[in-house]
């Protein structure tokens, strides 16, 4: 599949051209972002009408929040998406540990109300998740305070191989928890 996050300017200038080509060249699978000013009903027509799905998508970490969780669930739905990925984490939601603890729980928390419609929710690596505090990265800390039941961990291989981390030794250690893979040359 491919990441329609590294197309946002092909998708800003002609969404549908993009999808189109998408599917010319031989992809099956998106991994979804953004709405491209269209409903969810008309992006997902615009995907089969192209023999192609939308497993996952990256999304807004508030959108997790409990007042925005059922919106979200339901665009993902519609969708067909199967996880919601945190694709970032602003500067100021991440200084601490305890930061990526909060982190876990809430991906949990929204993790346990999209299980009951079979979706799960997720994290996106860059490189700034192997900064360290103490003994452990805030992966590691995400890791640990996170369900692995509802919430996957998606690992950005280059992000991940940029911040001095062997993205196959991450694979051995945390192959339990990363159920996706985004690999890229830079």
């Amino acid at each position: 599949g491919v990441q329609l996050y590294m197309l946002r300017a092909a998708m800003r200038a002609d969404a549908e051209g993009t999808i189109r080509r998408i599917a010319e060249l031989g992809y099956r699978e998106i991994e979804w972002w953004g709405n491209w000013s269209q409903s969810p009903a008309d992006l997902r027509r615009l995907l089969d009408a192209n023999g192609l799905s939308a497993p996952s998508a990256h999304i807004d970490p508030k959108d997790l929040a409990p007042d925005r969780l059922p919106a979200l669930l339901d665009a993902a739905a519609v969708m067909g998406h199967k996880s919601v990925l945190v694709a970032w984490t602003a500067p100021e939601q991440r200084k601490t540990s305890d930061d990526w603890k909060r982190l876990g729980a809430q991906l949990s928390e929204a993790g346990r109300t999209a299980s009951n419609v079979g979706i799960t929710t997720g994290y996106h690596n860059h490189d700034f998740e192997f900064v360290r505090f103490g003994d452990r990265t805030a992966l590691e800390i995400l890791i640990a305070e996170s369900d692995p039941r509802v919430v996957d961990i998606e690992l950005d291989c280059f992000w991940a191989f940029k911040a001095g981390q062997d993205p196959l030794a991450m694979l051995k250690q945390h192959g339990d928890r990363i159920t996706m893979l985004h690999l890229k040359d830079s």
